[in-house]
């Protein structure tokens, strides 16, 4: 049986958050990722309904991540938008989740885009 691109995207997360050094790695096991298809509404609203990811709280302060903070990905839009590069589904999972988590470390646009997060 084949893994679903729900299970695909879950098992890129964990891998990934695994590979993370320690320090950061203990931040990031703080702050749920939500996998779902889509953006909702709201967010599509706001940002547009090919969204990949949304960090969705405050930027951890390095001692502490606030329990509100939480990373989504949207799988349809990763999905497109790695057909549409010509990537791979997982290798997108991967970036968007780092790209997301770099806001979460306070990174911003220009941070990410050194670390070709962008």
């Amino acid at each position: 049986m084949s893994e679903t691109r729900l299970q695909l995207a879950e098992r890129i997360v964990a891998e990934t958050l695994a590979s993370l050094p320690d320090a950061l790695r203990e931040r990031a096991q703080r702050t749920p990722v939500l996998l779902t298809d889509r953006p909702d509404e709201e967010i599509a609203a706001e940002f547009g309904d090919d969204l990949l990811g949304l960090f969705d709280g405050e930027t951890t302060d390095w001692d502490d991540v606030p329990a509100v903070s939480r990373i989504y990905l949207f799988l349809e839009p990763i999905a497109a938008y790695a057909a549409e590069e010509g990537t791979g589904f997982a290798e997108e999972v991967e970036r968007t989740y780092l790209h997301e988590l770099g806001h979460l470390f306070g990174w911003g646009e220009d941070d990410l885009a050194e670390r070709d997060l962008d």
